[in-house]
């Protein structure tokens, strides 16, 4: 694994290739999560140490469906319900939007997240012109599977994708939340 360092807004981010294969993903590591409040309704976070490794929703899920698609990233982690030890960090999360977070993935998929992290809040992009910036005019599709495998949603901004023609575009979460997300920073997308 290659650990890459970088600050992004009020982010502070430390990204790392994996190479292992996925079914062998997460031995020996120890990750932390609870269920909070946040501005888009009920927020799982889990934590790895200091560091944010998942971010999600439930939209449109249960709260067991949505753990269980974050837990599958991390098969061999032993994960620990521990709410109370992330509670401040979830407040601080809501409040600024800043965190620690630790991003693992692919080198492909780290390069889509990157690009998605330079997309200015209160703006969009659509997959295709993510693809054109990555030098793949024609890689919309593997944009939308390193967007739709960004294991921190809201902050790893993939809310901010929508389709090529302008409409909102699928959603882990549901599309009603994107929308809110989006509405949140002052976007307005009209139903298409």
């Amino acid at each position: 694994m290659a650990d890459h360092p970088a600050t992004v807004g009020g982010l502070r981010i430390a990204w790392e290739t994996v190479a292992e294969p996925r079914a062998r993903r997460g031995r020996g590591q120890a990750i932390d999560y609870g269920w909070f409040d946040s501005p888009f309704g009920d927020m799982l976070m889990l934590c790895q140490a200091e560091d944010l490794v998942g971010l999600a929703f439930r939209g449109d899920g249960t709260r067991a469906e949505v753990f269980r698609s974050m837990a599958d990233r991390w098969p061999m982690a032993t994960f620990r319900a521990n709410p109370d030890a992330l509670a401040g960090r979830a407040a601080t999360l809501c409040r600024t939007g800043e965190a620690r977070i630790r991003l693992a993935g692919t080198e492909r998929q780290l390069q889509v997240w990157s690009e998605l992290l330079a997309i200015p809040k209160g703006e969009t992009r659509s997959y295709g012109d993510l693809a054109r910036n990555l030098g793949t005019p024609r890689g919309a599709q593997w944009v939308g599977q390193a967007n739709g495998a960004n294991p921190i949603a809201w902050l790893v901004p993939c809310h901010r994708v929508i389709g090529n023609d302008g409409g909102i575009a699928g959603y882990a979460w549901g599309t009603t939340l994107k929308r809110a997300m989006l509405e949140a920073e002052g976007v307005r997308i009209d139903s298409a």
